[in-house]
């Protein structure tokens, strides 16, 4: 049994770090740019604060991690198949287009080629899903380009040099999994081109510089991998053309599979969208941004699996998973909520539990949009609450209490931190992780409980223990 103290820590690994890290002053001030490589381009213009040690989990939290996902995703799907009994219910309550519900019971057991970012919060030593993010255009893998420093800031010293980890590259892991869908596409091709789109207008060196890592990758990944296809840019969806057997082409090249990076989702990038998502479905493109691919990261769908339990649809066994693993959520609009087979009035349940509740936006990034009740006064709340109560774009979320991490700043401060993690599914296994972390006297002093790189968070990169190989003795 794990003794209180041990809930701070996420392996033995990060144990030994922190207690090197309180003993000694100078670890605590470490810079992992200050041994003797290159910066990266793109993190010399980071806007976000990082941290200079990494953070290490266990093997066995990365096997709980693959475990319980996999399983997510058939709970999901089973939610959506039992729930709804039109394209109409469907899209009333998943705000998403009514169509995908004709599809969905062939397409979504099939769907390999996913990049999910789970965030999640470890309280009371379990891990819960706050949201689900998808697709090719999520942040969170930034990081990854100081894995080298990071891995020579470990071997600087004595107490970290001979730890056995390693860290998973999130981009090297999606361009891998793309890779290997376009293989399984059955077409006669002796060429099978991946086209990444950047509608980006923010910051053209970040972009360029996100291009340039992109292909350092995939030239290394095509030499180990004897991938036969290159990997091509432009400027816009626009640019991309579809014929009448709904082959995709850029310029007159044909197309395997199309990536993307933009600022927003503008009406004439869905619009193409959808029109790339009939080319997926008749076997002829690899797009991990199809609507299907990206149905899980509709938040309502933690509201729906709740709605499915009070349903009966799920087993008891799936019940306790699901209770365990994702917190209590349900969509706001309905005069009354149902809560463990209870009727409340919406109103005076969001009133009377405030320091239970996180009341959010179902479409919002980066934070925005999410109220923390135990963070905020009771005038603010109520008048939130009066506001946006009975709005069906809402969501009600149980709040879940962050156990404390131990960890150091780039500033040397060490000391309790709340934890979101951001941790990434691709190809049906853990693919990368990154954290971000407020101090814990800042989430309850000076900010509103939201932990968000955008809203000051520091972030934090994540090692992980390697496996050890079993020896067969002669």
């Amino acid at each position: 049994m794990k003794e209180k103290n041990d809930l701070y820590y996420y392996s033995k690994a990060h144990k030994e770090l922190i207690s090197q890290l309180r003993e000694n002053d100078t670890f605590k001030l470490a810079n992992v740019l200050d041994y003797g490589l290159d910066t990266p381009n793109l993190i010399k213009d980071y806007k976000f604060e990082y941290a200079s040690w990494p953070v290490v989990v266990s093997n066995e939290r990365v096997e709980n991690f693959t475990s319980f996902f996999n399983k997510f995703k058939a709970l999901c799907n089973k939610a959506i198949l039992n729930s709804f009994d039109s394209n109409v219910s469907f899209e009333e309550y998943l705000d998403c287009p009514g169509f995908l519900f004709e599809y969905i019971g062939e397409v979504f057991d099939d769907i390999t080629d996913y990049i999910y970012r789970y965030d999640i919060v470890y309280s009371k030593d379990n891990f819960k899903i706050l949201e689900v993010n998808t697709g090719t255009n999520i942040g969170g893998w930034q990081l990854d380009q100081l894995d080298e420093h990071f891995s020579q800031l470990l071997k600087e010293y004595d107490f970290s040099k001979s730890w056995n980890v390693k860290k998973e590259n999130i981009l090297e892991n999606v361009l891998k999994m793309i890779i290997k869908s376009v293989r399984a596409l059955k077409n006669d091709r002796d060429k099978h081109d991946i086209v990444f789109v950047k509608e980006y207008d923010e910051d053209e060196n970040n972009i360029n510089d996100i291009i340039s890592i992109l292909n350092l990758i995939f030239s290394r990944l095509k030499k180990e991998l004897g991938y036969s296809g290159d990997l091509i840019h432009c400027e816009s969806m626009s640019e991309l053309s579809i014929d009448e057997y709904d082959i995709v082409y850029l310029n007159d090249k044909k197309v395997s599979a199309v990536i993307s990076y933009y600022t927003e989702v503008t009406s004439e990038i869905q619009s193409i969208n959808l029109r790339l998502t009939k080319c997926y479905l008749k076997g002829n493109l690899v797009f991990p941004d199809s609507p299907f691919h990206n149905l899980l990261g509709n938040k309502n769908i933690l509201s729906l699996l709740y709605t499915a339990i009070e349903k009966g649809i799920f087993t008891n066994e799936e019940v306790e998973l699901l209770k365990r693993h994702v917190p209590w959520t349900h969509k706001a609009g309905n005069e009354y909520i149902h809560k463990d087979q209870v009727s409340h009035k919406s109103i005076d349940f969001l009133i009377h539990n405030k320091d239970k509740l996180v009341f959010k936006k179902a479409r919002s990034m980066q934070g925005k949009d999410v109220f923390v009740g135990k963070f905020i006064s009771k005038l603010d709340w109520l008048t939130i609450i009066e506001q946006y109560g009975l709005d069906r774009g809402w969501l009600i979320q149980e709040y879940c209490e962050p156990d404390e991490a131990i960890m150091c700043d780039k500033t040397g401060w060490l000391g309790p931190f709340d934890f979101i993690w951001g941790v990434f599914d691709i190809d049906f296994k853990y693919s990368g992780a990154f954290i971000r972390g407020h101090r814990k006297c800042d989430a309850e002093e000076e900010n509103n409980g939201v932990i968000n790189s955008a809203s000051g968070a520091i972030e934090f990169t994540v090692f992980e223990n390697k496996k050890l190989q079993k020896v067969l003795s002669i």
